[in-house]
């Protein structure tokens, strides 16, 4: 999902591009899950909007990057990738600058973007 973002952010795709264009993006299982779906119209989530004297209560309606990251996203997956930051440790030839970043990126897998915290954790 990150990659085909920053894809789209980098063309300049409005969510009815990005919405239009995911389905060529995805392979194997992922590929025949949304050829057997009825996608939502939107990229993004729409938000419930409560009832007022002039109009009627607008549910909540899940976009297609929600649904696929709930399809597809395990619920273990912060969990793993939570033990892997508290595992990973710096090999005997890895250049500093690997290790580091690598560390970065599995703080922000498992939301926690503050480097200090993270390592903390």
């Amino acid at each position: 999902m990150d990659r085909y973002e920053v894809l789209a952010d980098y063309n300049r795709w409005t969510d009815v591009d990005k919405r239009t264009n995911f389905g060529i993006y995805l392979e194997g299982p992922a590929r025949q899950w949304f050829q057997c779906l009825t996608p939502p119209n939107d990229w993004g989530d729409t938000a419930a909007v409560a009832a007022t004297q002039q109009q009627a209560a607008t549910p909540a309606i899940s976009g297609m990057r929600s649904i696929f990251i709930r399809e597809f996203l395990q619920d273990s997956y912060a969990g793993y990738q939570e033990s892997r930051l508290r595992k990973r440790k710096q090999g005997i030839n890895e250049p500093a600058a690997e290790y580091y970043y690598e560390i970065i990126n599995l703080c922000r897998l498992v939301k926690r973007p503050n480097y200090t915290t993270c390592m903390k954790a």
